[in-house]
């Protein structure tokens, strides 16, 4: 099976990645011999380096090279804008570092098929995930709740994803977060929509030279408190139907 693919590579403050590692990425799909065409949208979003310059200077070099250009510092609205930019029937997310090595993309196109969605995730057990221990437990608690709030099938929802583009516009309306929770939303209503959706294990080992771009305490708390919000938000629209319908058994 060939497929027409679209890439999404959201960057905030990625100067001294960007150039090398799109370079990097055309020269990965290009030799991919299941690809009849793709490409690749940089989604800046509020970046205070020379990110969007440079960006800039790549969309001009490669006629596949798409640009988003947000004014603030939101992965939510990066991928969501990307998302809807995207002209391809599959999309995969794509982080400017390639934290997977493509081991996320191997082990989904494989797959794409079967899925709707697929999410590569650190926390599966037979992934190997290595990181400072802070932020693996920090990263095992979130996935604890958002598995015990919302029974999903899923051990992580803060990797990457490949997917069905119809799949995902149709979970927009419903993913409004701004942060890194956009993704989880997108798992939540994907699994309450019925899709058929799975998690494949990765290698994750990040260098401790490069410095996250997600607060572990600013991000981790806005993530705990947008999960408890969601839950009532859902809880919320399950009792509306019920009061309607009293509502008129009552008149």
């Amino acid at each position: 099976m060939r497929i027409n693919l679209s890439i999404i590579t959201p960057v905030y403050n990625e100067d001294k990645l960007l150039s090398k590692n799109i370079k990097n990425f055309v020269d990965f799909f290009q030799k991919r011999p299941e690809i009849d065409h793709f490409e690749i949208i940089i989604s800046e979003n509020g970046s205070k380096d020379k990110t969007l310059a440079i960006a800039k200077k790549i969309k001009k070099k490669y006629q596949f090279i798409e640009l988003i250009n947000l004014n603030e510092k939101s992965l939510g609205l990066a991928l969501s804008y990307a998302i809807k930019k995207s002209k391809y029937p599959y999309l995969y997310f794509l982080p400017i570092d390639n934290p997977f090595r493509f081991m996320d993309y191997f082990g989904s196109i494989k797959n794409i098929n079967r899925f709707d969605i697929i999410f590569s995730t650190k926390n599966h057990p037979q992934s190997v995930y290595k990181n400072k221990p802070l932020r693996k437990v920090a990263s095992h608690i979130f996935s604890f709740l958002v598995k015990a709030i919302f029974h999903l099938p899923l051990t992580d929802t803060q990797g990457t994803f490949f997917a069905k583009r119809e799949k995902l516009l149709s979970l927009l309306h419903y993913s409004t977060s701004k942060g890194p929770f956009f993704q989880t939303q997108l798992a939540i209503y994907a699994f309450k929509k019925g899709m058929h959706i799975q998690e494949f294990p990765v290698n994750y080992t990040t260098p401790y030279r490069r410095r996250s771009k997600i607060s572990l305490i600013k991000d981790g708390s806005m993530l705990i408190f947008e999960l408890l919000i969601e839950k009532l938000k859902i809880m919320k629209a399950s009792l509306t139907p019920r009061r309607e319908h009293l509502g008129r058994y009552y008149k």
